[in-house]
């Protein structure tokens, strides 16, 4: 009888770091019996990712995962919001089979959803140090030995990436001329159009450099944030605004082609990261106030030296001019090369770990 591997996903964040690992397994042959389990917007996600998976099964509930496989070798869940089906067969297969959790950025969601010990997880799987601290100071008690530094799967997707041509494409369609550089702001969701307004602000006032400035907003914003961000966009006065950028379905080609990628903590920070791409997160009094009402964490976020991290208005002009003069990368590299693999292995190294885990 083949082993049973069980990976269940949610959100967009989890989904794409977690199936790489799934696609890897599969590949293993009948050996392994693999299934993906969407719950949330994964099945909408998955045959959508840049390796798609159509093959998946939707269940109502954990109860209902177990009716149907009552003894895998292993579950694999994504760390995403509210929980879900993942974070609910964690003490249901207490001391059955090895439970692994893989967060999809540094913050997991430590301090909300999973933060009840009955939904702590056998093995921990994060990207790096830092990753590590915050998991050990939010799961305080979770053993370290269960920790795994193996980096994210999802940056496999950046590997080989032609940036040149996503650059050449979005110039010659959204920003055509080549004098003027190229500010990506990427929202999030509550107090996203206060950080929209300290960045057009900043713009406004750089000299001698106009700009395009491309604002792509969380498609689960509410309607009153978004008319609170249109207001904000009104003001932008230094060039060429952008708030339609739907033709490019993923960000990626996007920030391949900005000069530098501006959020408060959204992943597109990392990703851009991942390009080698320089990135800002706007860490200024709105954004911290979003990502503490988010996240629920009781530290200041912070990234091991591979995004420029600013907390007020005269930090933010200092860094949108360095990252338009092509100052601001040179800072960030050795990090981004330190800490986020592209080497396309990523998911291979994650495979391997799960397959070396004894059943319990």
């Amino acid at each position: 009888m083949a082993d049973e591997i069980l990976f269940v996903v949610k959100d967009l964040g989890g989904t794409r770091n977690v199936a790489p690992v799934a696609l890897e397994l599969a590949k293993l042959g009948p050996s392994l019996d693999v299934h993906v389990i969407a719950n949330g917007k994964a099945h909408e996600i998955l045959p959508m990712l840049p390796d798609p998976i159509t093959e998946f099964e939707v269940f109502d509930s954990a109860a209902d995962v177990l009716d149907a496989y009552p003894k895998p070798r292993i579950m694999v869940s994504s760390m995403c919001s509210e929980g879900g089906i993942g974070r609910d067969l964690i003490p249901l297969l207490r001391g059955q089979c090895p439970t692994v959790v893989m967060p999809d950025s540094p913050w997991g969601r430590y301090q909300k959803e999973w933060a009840d010990h009955s939904f702590w997880s056998d093995w921990l799987l994060v990207n790096d140090k830092r990753c590590e601290s915050i998991a050990h100071a939010l799961w305080h008690g979770f053993p370290g030995s269960q920790i795994q530094r193996l980096s994210w799967p999802f940056l496999d997707q950046f590997c080989g990436y032609d940036i040149s041509a996503a650059t050449e494409d979005v110039r010659l369609n959204l920003c055509p001329d080549n004098s003027m550089p190229i500010v990506l702001f990427v929202g999030q969701l509550n107090h996203t159009s206060k950080v929209l307004q300290e960045v057009i602000s900043e713009i406004n006032r750089l000299e001698r450099r106009r700009v395009y400035l491309i604002v792509r907003l969380h498609p689960r914003m509410d309607e009153v944030e978004g008319r609170a961000c249109e207001e904000a966009m009104k003001l932008f006065s230094n060039g060429v605004l952008i708030s339609d950028s739907r033709r490019y379905k993923t960000l990626r080609p996007l920030i391949a082609a900005a000069d530098v990628t501006v959020s408060m903590y959204s992943t597109a920070l990392i990703e851009a990261a991942a390009l080698r791409r320089p990135s800002i997160a706007a860490l200024t009094e709105p954004g911290l106030c979003a990502f503490y009402e988010d996240i629920g964490l009781k530290i200041k976020p912070s990234w091991p030296g591979y995004i420029y991290e600013i907390d007020n208005g005269l930090a933010l002009s200092v860094a949108l001019s360095c990252a338009l003069r092509g100052d601001l990368q040179k800072g960030l590299r050795r990090h981004q090369d330190a800490n986020l693999p592209v080497d396309g292995q990523n998911a291979k190294r994650v495979a391997a770990f799960l397959l070396q885990l004894p059943s319990l």
